[in-house]
């Protein structure tokens, strides 16, 4: 029996695979284009009003896209859309929604650290307001 097709079958699935996975190894499977442009816009202002140095920004970038990408995800997860919530509606959630503020503040926290050890003290305490600013807007989003 003539098995030479094999080899050829087997090199254009893995070929496939890896066409159809490198989103997924670049760590971006899960933002759109328009995610990817907020991401972008959104590092570019707070690079800008950081006062960040080259090195500070190939240091953060990816410490920042990490962030962004599991924020997305668990607000899909959650069901969480930023828009407004009826009261109604947040009762009903809100085991789910402590749950998310649960895992949004300990991702915040995990990601603060790292951005602590990059950032001077400065860079530091304005960080932590853009934090809290984007907090705060993210609230006014779902209460209306």
């Amino acid at each position: 029996m003539d098995l030479s097709f094999i080899k050829p079958v087997i090199a254009a699935g893995l070929a496939s695979f890896i066409v159809a996975t490198s989103p997924a190894i670049a760590g971006e499977e899960h933002l759109s284009e328009e995610q990817r442009a907020q991401f972008e816009e959104r590092f570019q202002e707070n690079s800008a009003r950081l006062n960040l140095t080259d090195d500070q920004k190939t240091s953060l970038e990816p410490i920042l896209k990490e962030n962004f990408e599991k924020r997305q995800e668990l607000m899909e997860t959650y069901n969480v859309t930023g828009e407004k919530m009826s009261r109604k509606e947040m009762r009903k959630r809100r085991g789910e929604l402590k749950a998310f503020r649960s895992e949004m503040d300990t991702l915040r926290e995990e990601t603060n650290t790292r951005v602590a050890a990059i950032l001077s003290d400065e860079q530091m305490a304005t960080w932590t307001t853009i934090q809290e600013e984007n907090k705060e807007a993210m609230r006014a989003r779902m209460r209306g």
